[in-house]
């Protein structure tokens, strides 16, 4: 068994993103990458080969052949750290600290999620309040908790002028950010919800009631932006982007140098489900707005009673959405108390320094 080399291995879904892309900008701003060599495991590394940034290389994540394999192996096997978010990395040597990063607070249950958690290390955890439901879905000991919030936070401090560069030249009153979780996973694999969605989305029944909503939204100058989950099977959403309400996907994003959470900073409410964003939305003290119908159809939550942690306009229906919709416009906050003595419970941090704890936590 040789020596471990300062290197580090990330991962995350979609590549290169979410809490371990933050971390990783904190560490090579920080010019971490003098000492340490890091690697990102994504789908196909062809697509990164223009980023050059000193001692930053891409391998593959899912080797379909034996070359692939061994390229991975090799930049795995004798790596000091390994820091993912979604997809396992085996660890090759039982030296190796592996930090999984998580994609969320839990609020959905997990059920038949198959989780190799052996080689994790560490885990992070958004608080105490969330030790228990931690070790009960992800069926590990509180030991390997860490208590800090999601590095992806600390990308709602910055200031990137997303809407700008998504729709230059326009100018909206209000920015409604719509993030439903997914349905049905891309893969087939996964179908969380019961209830069929005639138009992949929830509350809509018809286009009507889209273009209904899109005439009020052009006439108050609102944007409502659906961001698409990226593990959503696209092929059932059956909308298109209209004049106020835009669908946008990661590609989009990542082809203007869009990080997800400097885009959801710029927002003037959410509205989103059973998703984890909303538990990271609270650190803003905005409102938020859930759709639930189909809360029962829905695969089950880590609370006997979920609405009681989910503090906003609970949407049931086209009329309520509206309904919300005109609260943001008058700027009516009714949920500004409860959501901020429930933030003080989901989040022990509500700063920007949380890539900055984790470095200081594994001594980078």
């Amino acid at each position: 068994m040789g020596n471990l080399k300062d290197k580090i291995v990330f991962e995350s879904f979609s590549d290169f993103s979410d809490n371990t892309r933050t971390l990783f900008d904190y560490l090579v701003d920080k010019q971490k990458n003098d000492k340490y060599e890091m690697i990102w495991l994504v789908e196909n590394p062809e697509k990164f080969k223009n980023i050059k940034i000193k001692n930053v290389s891409f391998s593959y994540v899912e080797p379909k052949n034996e070359y692939e394999y061994e390229h991975m192996k090799k930049n795995i096997e004798d790596a000091k750290f390994l820091i993912g978010s979604n997809r396992n990395i085996k660890k090759f040597d039982e030296r190796q600290v592996y930090l999984n990063l998580w994609h969320g607070t839990l609020l959905k249950k997990l059920n038949d999620y198959k989780i190799d958690n052996n080689d994790w290390d560490f885990l992070l955890c958004p608080s105490e309040f969330f030790t228990d439901i931690y070790e009960r879905e992800l069926h590990i000991s509180k030991e390997k908790l860490i208590y800090f919030n999601n590095p992806r936070n600390d990308d709602l401090w910055i200031k990137n002028n997303c809407l700008e560069k998504l729709y230059p030249n326009q100018k909206f009153k209000k920015f409604i950010l719509w993030m439903p979780t997914y349905r049905q996973h891309r893969t087939g694999s996964n179908i969380d919800s019961k209830k069929e969605f005639s138009l992949g989305i929830p509350i809509f029944s018809n286009i009507e009631e889209l273009e209904k909503l899109d005439k009020f939204l052009q006439k108050e100058q609102i944007l409502l932006m659906l961001k698409v989950h990226p593990a959503q099977d696209l092929s059932k959403i059956k909308i298109n982007s209209m004049k106020s309400i835009k669908i946008v996907k990661n590609d989009e994003l990542e082809e203007k140098n869009i990080k997800l959470y400097n885009l959801i900073a710029e927002s003037d409410a959410l509205i989103t489900d059973y998703s984890s964003v909303y538990f990271d939305y609270m650190i803003l003290d905005k409102p938020i707005g859930f759709t639930i119908d189909d809360l029962k159809e829905y695969k089950g939550y880590v609370f006997k009673e979920p609405l009681e942690y989910m503090p906003g306009t609970h949407i049931k229906d086209y009329e309520n959405l509206e309904k919300f919709l005109f609260e943001i416009l008058e700027n009516k906050d009714k949920y500004k108390e409860e959501r901020q003595k429930l933030n003080k419970i989901f989040n022990k941090y509500s700063d920007n320094q949380n890539s900055k704890r984790i470095v200081e936590f594994l001594k980078l």
